[in-house]
């Protein structure tokens, strides 16, 4: 029982923002400026700034100095040191759709697959759970789960320990440019970031992992460590955190929500670097990718912001972090829709995220500004006046 429940709040704590957080107060649900409401000098202006901005995706980090330079008035840019410029190998507009597996046969396959990946071997056989498109397979030392939407867990051991927020001892941000004092944490994130490689090869998944925050908790003495990776996209992040706010009923005009919070997956690792756990909530592969040949510098973004954003915005903006970052969105598998009664396609549309941390250890939420990368539009996430 001690294992079931430690794979649930594994496997809860990758979606936890899907189910946790309050409603987007009207005041911050979007407030992308409307373009029409312009005078005609500044819808120029706009188109011009817009215009300058953009460059090839292997420059988007050259303007960096010059951003520095600039004296804006409207936000604080996070030190230069602890931006991580990643040159992306491309950009693109993407479509993803949902790893669906139905076949009972590659469904049993993928299964042994990824228990060999895991280093699991399980006795006797696995139960097929028809209600839940899930396969079980558990005896005395392993309990596995495998989804048909490419999701899969495993839990090492009998009696696994779980990870309370009484126990945190230590958090660290992974995907900056700072200095990580801790080797064990360096350590844990390898390790994590190999058990996803493997993991994702054999569940089919057609993205990357890499680790971006670490929790270090501490029981009876010995140290644990949890390592939150994100999904990548040749090279370029998916957004994964979570906006305290969220409200997942909101969509766009295609009946689309942003899913953050179905890319990413967790490894909780001993002080040995054994595994314990492992869980990754959903799996994609690509179905079409479409090359950018140009989009938005960082340069461009910055100036675009001090441009667009409202002068009525009372919280002071000092951004912690900027990232080119892939905004999924999609239909998300929940309790009123399973997942042959939604649309399968999550389409990732390159934006700059400039981002303001709000650690509540353990987690790791956001409130952010964006510029899509292409049309220069800037929303506006922030936390909301009296909250």
């Amino acid at each position: 029982m001690k294992k079931i429940l430690a794979l649930i709040v594994s496997l809860t704590m990758v979606c936890s923002c899907g189910t946790a957080c309050a409603k987007i107060p009207d005041n911050v649900k979007d407030r992308n400026n409307n373009k029409s409401e312009r005078n005609e000098d500044q819808a120029v202006q706009s188109i011009q700034t817009e215009a300058n901005a953009r460059c090839s995706p292997e420059e988007i980090w050259d303007g960096v100095d010059a951003a520095y330079a600039e004296n804006y008035t409207k936000f604080t840019l996070p030190e230069k040191d602890t931006l991580l410029q990643e040159i992306p190998d491309g950009v693109y507009n993407t479509e993803l759709s949902y790893v669906l597996e139905n076949d009972r046969d590659r469904f049993e396959e993928r299964l042994t697959k990824f228990e060999e990946a895991m280093g699991a071997e399980v006795s006797g056989e696995p139960e097929y759970i028809p209600n839940d498109g899930a396969y079980l397979h558990t005896d005395e030392n392993f309990y596995i789960i495998l989804g048909e939407t490419g999701s899969g867990a495993v839990s090492w051991e009998k009696d696994s320990e779980i990870l309370l927020p009484e126990y945190l001892t230590g958090t660290y941000v992974l995907n900056r440019n700072t200095e990580i004092d801790d080797e064990n944490v360096i350590r844990a994130a390898q390790v994590a970031e190999e058990y996803s490689a493997k993991a994702y090869d054999a569940l089919g998944i057609e993205l990357e992992s890499k680790p971006c925050d670490a929790n270090v908790y501490n029981i009876d003495g010995k140290d644990y460590y949890w390592i939150d990776s994100q999904n990548y996209y040749k090279g370029v992040g998916i957004e994964n955190l979570c906006y305290q706010y969220s409200d997942l009923t909101a969509t766009d005009e295609n009946g689309r929500s942003d899913i953050y919070y179905c890319m990413s997956n967790n490894t909780q690792l001993r002080s040995d670097m054994s595994p314990f756990s492992y869980s990754v909530s959903y799996g994609f592969k690509r179905i079409k990718e479409e090359k950018l040949d140009d989009i938005i510098s960082f340069k461009g973004a910055c100036d675009i912001l001090e441009q667009e954003l409202s002068d009525n915005i009372i919280t002071e903006l000092v951004f912690d972090d900027v990232k080119l970052w892939y905004e999924p969105r999609g239909e998300a598998v929940s309790f009123e829709k399973n997942i042959n009664e939604i649309d399968k396609t999550v389409t990732l549309t390159p934006k700059w995220y400039f981002i303001i941390d709000n650690i509540d250890a353990p987690k790791h939420y956001i409130y952010y500004v964006t510029v899509d990368c292409q049309s220069g539009e800037i929303q506006v996430m922030l936390k909301p006046s009296g909250a």
